[in-house]
């Protein structure tokens, strides 16, 4: 995603951005119709560039179209909800689908939306300039990539493979040492993928530690919970959406008015809130027991 905002210099926001939307589309429909794991895994890599892409140039032709910061904080507000938005339509949608039509239709009523996508991206957002003497950080993005693959591997195959094997030791060693070699890369080129001197803000250093910590709870939440309500509540596929239906409601109201509470009361507070009442939530959730569902 931090290259996407550099690609967005060089070759313009607005054509990034359909190009992340074709390839989140494409992506999509070869998922749809994979016919194999390895056809389905190479739709996800497709689907995920393509979101790699979208997420940062949206955000960087937000800013550019909202100078003034209270209506960029509105408008922000805005786009957050739309991912509650899907939030709420995912979750529920998708186990209705899953159960009722079959899985495939997941991913294939994904392709309409993204062609929608760029209808609307070609009609509303306005060309953006490229900009000269941009360049993408190539070693910094392929240490990067390298330290997030062997942290990953680790983290998921260390619990069968044992913390003590030299498999996982090895993973976590290469993991510190491409994140020691990402920084003094980073320190040392001239346009690098992270400008470490933004950590000399605290807020940027608070914000940044902040949206980690909210990012690692809600999607461990996301992926975790409906295994939960499955594999021990017994819920069915459709009844696993509805009971996560809470989650996205409350996301999708709230960031509606997010812009609106940061600008009245200031974004250090309601930060602050939104965490501790995400850490309350983990908590209650971590005291779930199985027990018969209703669904």
């Amino acid at each position: 995603m931090l290259t996407g905002g550099t690609l967005g210099d060089i070759f313009g926001r607005r054509r990034l951005f359909m190009i992340g939307v074709a390839l989140f589309t494409a992506g999509s429909l070869i998922c749809g119709i994979a016919p194999d794991n390895a056809t389905m895994i190479a739709g996800r890599m497709l689907t995920g560039l393509g979101a790699a892409f979208e997420m940062p140039t949206s955000l960087a032709i937000l800013s550019e179209a909202y100078p003034d910061a209270a209506q960029r904080a509105r408008a922000i507000g805005v786009w957050a909800s739309c991912n509650g938005l899907a939030w709420v339509v995912g979750p529920t949608m998708g186990g209705v689908i899953v159960g009722h039509i079959g899985w495939r239709w997941i991913f294939l009523l994904a392709v309409p939306i993204g062609l929608l996508a760029s209808v609307l991206c070609l009609g509303g957002v306005p060309k953006s300039r490229c900009q000269n003497g941009r360049s993408v950080d190539a070693p910094g993005q392929i240490l990067a990539v390298s330290m997030l693959g062997t942290l990953s591997v680790a983290f998921i195959e260390g619990p069968h493979w044992g913390w003590s094997n030299l498999a996982t030791i090895g993973c976590l060693a290469a993991a510190v040492c491409t994140f020691a070699s990402f920084v003094i890369v980073e320190i040392r080129t001239e346009r690098p993928l992270l400008p470490l001197t933004i950590f000399r803000s605290r807020a940027v250093s608070a914000a940044s530690v902040a949206a980690a910590g909210m990012t690692f709870g809600m999607y461990a939440m996301l992926f975790l919970m409906p295994l939960f309500l499955q594999a021990v509540q017994g819920a069915s596929v459709a009844g696993v959406g509805l009971q996560m239906l809470p989650v996205s409601l409350a996301f999708f109201l709230v960031s509606l008015k997010s812009g609106r509470l940061a600008t009245r009361f200031g974004a250090r507070l309601i930060m602050t809130c939104g965490l501790a009442l995400m850490g309350l939530g983990l908590l209650a959730l971590s005291r779930s027991r199985a027990q018969p569902t209703l669904f």
